[in-house]
């Protein structure tokens, strides 16, 4: 027979008794599904690791779908940009651009494949177009020139 309960963590613990009624504690690392999402579970799995660079929920949505991806790349390819020199940050997404570095809109035509990307910015560096957040200047995706 097994009994459940909560320690002040908030973990279960499970209480086995035997037919002579002694009981052994043990912490089973259960976790309940937080209220706030219900349908997202929880677990102590350590032996994958995920690695998330940046704002998680700005990565999400700036990301484009495949079935969209080459009608943005041909849409911003046809603008007439021009390429930042002197570039002494990495190109990859998460990564702050400096403020220096000058910055053109996603132009309307990209916006209305992709209208998530309205008000972001971007720059050509060494034949890719990165996009970047505009409050932050994260980029936020990469175009492969």
């Amino acid at each position: 027979m097994k009994a459940e309960e909560r320690d002040k963590s908030g973990k279960m613990n499970a209480e086995s008794r035997d037919k002579s009624g002694a009981g052994a504690t043990t912490n089973q690392n259960a976790q309940t599904k937080s209220p706030a999402d219900p349908n997202r579970a929880q677990t102590n799995d350590t032996s994958r690791t995920q690695t998330t660079t940046g704002n998680a929920a700005t990565s999400a949505t700036a990301a484009p779908p495949a079935e969209k991806r080459t009608q943005i790349t041909t849409a911003i390819k046809s603008e007439h940009v021009t390429e930042a020199t002197n570039v002494n940050f990495n190109v990859a997404v998460g990564t702050r651009v400096p403020a220096d570095i000058h910055f053109y809109p996603v132009p309307e035509r990209v916006v209305t494949i992709y209208p998530q990307w309205r008000g972001y910015q971007f720059i050509l560096v060494k034949g890719r177009y990165v996009i970047v957040q505009p409050e932050t200047h994260e980029i936020v995706y990469i175009i492969e020139g």
